[in-house]
């Protein structure tokens, strides 16, 4: 082995190792953004009762789909958002909102009828 492959070997092992710190610090601020992420919304919980939500959601028919919800528990909330994820085939948004922000009735519902409908 020459002294080149050799500095090229040992050059991989330091980005090798450099990769593994930085995905490191991704998982721990990652972790760190979802701890703060759940502090909001147990905030809002406890200051309003309730978590507002409104989302929209895409289908792969060009279908569009509004609705607004609340929920009253952290548990709920993770229950409508796994729910949610499930869902989308599209473009997408949920938005955590205050209650003067939601849709009104005449905003949610399904509207659409595919892409391939003249």
């Amino acid at each position: 082995m020459t002294d080149i492959d050799q500095y090229r070997l040992n050059r991989i092992d330091e980005l090798i190792e450099e990769n593994d710190k930085l995905r490191a610090k991704v998982k721990e601020t990652n972790e760190l953004r979802a701890r703060i992420k759940e502090y909001e919304l147990k905030d809002i919980l406890r200051r309003d009762s309730f978590i507002y939500v409104n989302t929209y959601l895409q289908d792969c028919d060009g279908v569009e789909r509004y609705n607004t919800f609340r929920v009253k528990t952290m548990e709920e909330y993770n229950e409508q958002y796994e729910s949610f994820v499930d869902s989308i085939e599209g473009r997408y948004s949920w938005d955590v909102v205050s209650l003067e922000d939601t849709y009104q009735d005449d905003e949610c519902g399904t509207f659409g009828h595919g892409w391939d409908i003249n």
